[in-house]
């Protein structure tokens, strides 16, 4: 795999409140890649913190933890969030 260490993968997205059931599931299958294959790769994501994305980076972020015993990269946001669920040690 592609180590992407050291390179930091930006985002600025939502599901917006007037999109269809296919769209909001295809911007959830992407965010949810996007976190597997960044956090695989050993990159962090820099994102806002709307929720409609923010939780599917969680969930990506917890289920790396889990499977590699590792954190995933810290991911930066403007609110702290992912600094006080996956504090590095």
């Amino acid at each position: 795999m592609l180590s992407l260490t050291g390179i930091r993968i930006w985002l600025s997205g939502a599901v917006p409140k007037e999109a269809t059931a296919d769209q909001a599931k295809n911007i959830k299958t992407f965010a949810i890649t996007l976190g597997r294959q960044a956090f695989e790769s050993g990159a962090p994501i820099v994102h806002g913190a709307h929720l409609s994305i923010t939780k599917h980076l969680l969930a990506e972020a917890e289920r790396h933890q889990v499977n590699t015993g590792e954190k995933a990269p810290r991911s930066p946001r403007s609110d702290g969030d992912l600094k006080r669920r996956f504090p590095q040690g």
